[in-house]
């Protein structure tokens, strides 16, 4: 008697590779909404700590130990100083810019240091190179009377230019292209318009 062999049950390696790359496919399309939504959880958490940052710098402003009504040393206030690092530190948000603007845009004339050049307001944004560190201006300035942090969101949308988020002490919220403090000239506040 001949015993017959019996063909085994299997898949081939070509029906392996076949489903082992639909499945890399589709957890390819799952990685990338997961990524977006951990950004978009990022940015939330950003704005609610820009927000958190407005109230500390208010509370400042209105409980400045030597220059009451003044942004003046709100960098130095520890309370401001810890939520400012949570948002440049721990959530990566390297383009946080916060800012304040001096009354009529003047050097301080008790500077001895001030130089003439003095058209842009010193941010508290120590990479920026427009800021002059002789003049007393911006967040350093008894006449620091508006403030205004902005930065770019994690989440940038595919149809839309880079997307930022800005925040000021008249209680503006801005998202959007051009959100971005001193824009079109208005230090010390997020723009009221695009135009």
């Amino acid at each position: 008697m001949v015993k017959s062999r019996k063909a085994k049950a299997g898949f081939t390696i070509i029906e392996l590779l076949v489903v082992i790359a639909i499945l890399a496919i589709l957890a390819a399309i799952v990685l990338i909404n997961i990524i977006s939504y951990i950004k978009k959880g990022q940015d939330a958490a950003a704005r609610e700590d820009a927000n958190t940052l407005l109230t500390n710098a208010i509370s400042y402003y209105f409980n400045n130990p030597n220059h009451r009504y003044s942004f003046n040393g709100v960098d130095s206030d520890p309370d401001y100083q810890n939520v400012y690092n949570k948002i440049k530190d721990d959530l990566n948000y390297s383009s946080l810019q916060v800012q304040c603007e001096v009354n009529n845009n003047q050097c301080d004339p008790e500077d001895p240091e001030c130089s003439t050049d003095c058209s842009n307001p010193c941010y508290s944004n120590p990479d920026d190179p427009d800021c002059n560190p002789n003049c007393d201006f911006g967040c350093n300035s008894d006449n620091a009377t508006k403030w205004c942090a902005s930065f770019r969101e994690q989440y940038q949308p595919d149809n839309y230019a880079e997307i930022y988020y800005c925040i000021d002490s008249s209680g503006n919220r801005l998202e959007g292209e051009n959100a971005v403090c001193g824009y079109n000239g208005n230090y010390g506040t997020c723009p009221v318009s695009y135009y």
